[in-house]
């Protein structure tokens, strides 16, 4: 295996140029952002959360309902009513005794139990004067929207960071093998020197073994060196959600990064900005809502 001097030599030496290459680097962090499956399935959170804190905001509004109905019958039992046998010869009688003609006579009536056409239409409004299981659920609903926020954030921040981590891993497995192909010119040329002096008798036989033996070492060791070469290749397309054997841009910068001089309290900081701590006071505030609304029903 390549030993630690070695890694610690390559990455002075090889890395540095590497880490201010950012225009590469920021390109593919954007890319995985706007592609990374894990990111989008949390996004997606985030907007259903929105719409179900759109829905509980509109629990405060007027609620109206239109209830329209029209039908059309036909058959059905039909009831008979002789009201004209009953009343004609009343009103014969009337009209007799006052010598006139007011009571015209009327026929008899059929009734059906369904109607031929009939509409029916309701309008319904309903506005809550005050629910407080309206109110507390609003706020639970912000709440969580907010916890998927910060849930979208978080994950951003880390998918950006194993992206960051990714490129440089695969920059110095990249840089270890080119150095490692470099250093096998140089034993294929110290095997080829060894055989050189022994056919001349300058050395033994035993150096050329040796020789050898140290380039199958170390071809064993490039070996290794292109299997960590190509597995951070593919995990880094993995986190762009790319085809693992795309090809990867290393681009080597013109200048060194300059970093300011750090001052001032980070851990208030990162008290205030860490979404993990964001996220476990949502949770505390929406167990304070849930706690109200029981209270609110007793």
């Amino acid at each position: 295996m390549i030993s630690m001097r070695l890694k610690i030599f390559i990455f002075i030496f090889f890395i540095p140029p590497l880490l201010n290459g950012q225009e590469v680097l920021n390109e593919y962090i954007r890319y995985g952002i706007e592609n990374n499956l894990s990111l989008k399935q949390k996004q997606s959170g985030y907007e259903k959360s929105l719409e179900a804190l759109r829905e509980a905001h509109g629990l405060f509004y007027p609620n109206i309902s239109v209830n329209a109905r029209y039908s059309v019958a036909e058959g059905g039992r039909v009831l008979d009513f002789p009201v004209g046998d009953l009343l004609n010869p009343v009103y014969s009688t009337l009209n007799d005794l006052t010598s006139s003609t007011m009571f015209s006579p009327i026929g008899n009536q059929q009734f059906r139990f369904l109607r031929p056409t009939e509409h029916d239409t309701k309008i319904r409004v309903v506005q809550p004067v005050f629910n407080p299981d309206i109110y507390y659920n609003s706020k639970i609903k912000k709440q969580l929207s907010v916890l998927e926020e910060s849930d979208v954030e978080q994950y951003k921040r880390e998918l950006i960071s194993e992206i960051k981590k990714a490129y440089y891993n695969l920059a110095m497995a990249d840089g270890i093998l080119s150095m490692l192909n470099k250093t096998r010119k140089l034993l294929l040329e110290n095997v080829r020197v060894n055989k050189k002096l022994v056919e001349n008798d300058k050395l033994t036989i035993d150096n050329v073994y040796r020789s050898e033996a140290e380039l199958s070492k170390f071809d064993q060791e490039l070996q290794d060196a292109e299997k960590n070469r190509k597995i951070g290749s593919s995990y880094f397309n993995f986190l762009l959600n790319r085809p693992l054997a795309d090809t990867i841009i290393l681009q080597e910068p013109l200048s060194f990064p300059v970093f300011a001089d750090l001052q001032g309290d980070y851990s208030q900081s990162a008290i205030e900005n860490r979404e993990e701590l964001k996220k476990l006071e949502n949770y505390s505030n929406i167990n304070d809502m849930q706690i109200k609304i029981d209270q609110s029903d007793k």
